[in-house]
């Protein structure tokens, strides 16, 4: 079993921008948030092996979670990716002489969308991008040592 605890308190010093009114310099510190900062990051995982055929398998399986994040500099609550957790797992095949390895594997399992990276382009050319995960995905791993 691993696991994982995150906690961050992270914000700006300063921000200095121009007003778009009055082209004034401003402090807006209190108005961003620190870009990819979520306050909590959790990972769970766990492992179980257990002898087959006199070789062994291995059942693998996490869950994580992420709170809400800022994707931008602006803090643009459409781009905003809200809280979510991924449930990743696997099932794992090793020979009694340990040289052939199988791997059957799935990340994602419940398919849950959420946005990655973005950029806030509303000021020109007036567009907001959100670029999101890859779905469920599934992977075959056979590998061989000599």
């Amino acid at each position: 079993i691993n696991a994982n605890l995150g906690y961050l308190d992270a914000g700006y010093d300063k921000f200095i921008t121009a007003d778009a009114g009055s082209n004034a310099l401003v402090d807006v510190r209190n108005e961003r948030e620190l870009v990819h900062a979520p306050g909590w990051d959790t990972f769970l995982g766990a492992a179980y092996e257990v002898p087959v055929a006199g070789g062994s398998l291995t059942l693998a399986a996490d869950v994580s979670y992420r709170a809400r994040t800022y994707l931008e500099v602006n803090s643009s609550e459409n781009l905003a990716q809200g809280a979510y957790s991924l449930l990743n797992a696997s099932l794992m095949y090793r020979s009694p002489d340990a040289q052939w390895q199988v791997i059957l594997g799935g990340k994602n399992l419940t398919d849950k969308a959420y946005r990655t990276h973005a950029f806030d382009l509303s000021a020109f050319p007036g567009v907001e991008l959100g670029y999101y995960n890859a779905p469920r995905t599934y992977n075959l791993t056979v590998s061989y040592s000599m």
